[in-house]
């Protein structure tokens, strides 16, 4: 049975939303923390999608940090987490 989907939609709407910072002139970096309810959430798998191809994934750590390395583009960031629905942001660059 699946969780309600409104606890991670929080944790989500709460999330740093995920931003973009150069790291080089050919790479970047997403990073965030994933919280709901002013509480981390951990162990979220973080997935960032480019035209359908998973480019880079990581595991959300104990405090709900994540960070991917990826060349510039658009990204769509897909979290993940047993018993709750996935969520996807969009449009990531």
């Amino acid at each position: 049975r699946e969780r309600a989907f409104g606890l991670i939609v929080g944790a989500l709407l709460l999330l740093s939303h995920p931003q973009w910072t150069r790291a080089q002139d050919s790479t970047g970096t997403v990073l965030g923390t994933v919280r709901s309810s002013g509480q981390s959430l951990a162990r979220v798998r973080v997935s960032a999608i480019a035209i359908d191809v998973v480019r880079s994934e990581v595991i959300a750590d104990d405090s709900g940090s994540y960070r991917l390395r990826l060349p510039p583009g658009q990204y769509t960031i897909l979290f993940r987490l047993p018993g709750y629905a996935p969520r996807r942001v969009a449009g990531v660059h």
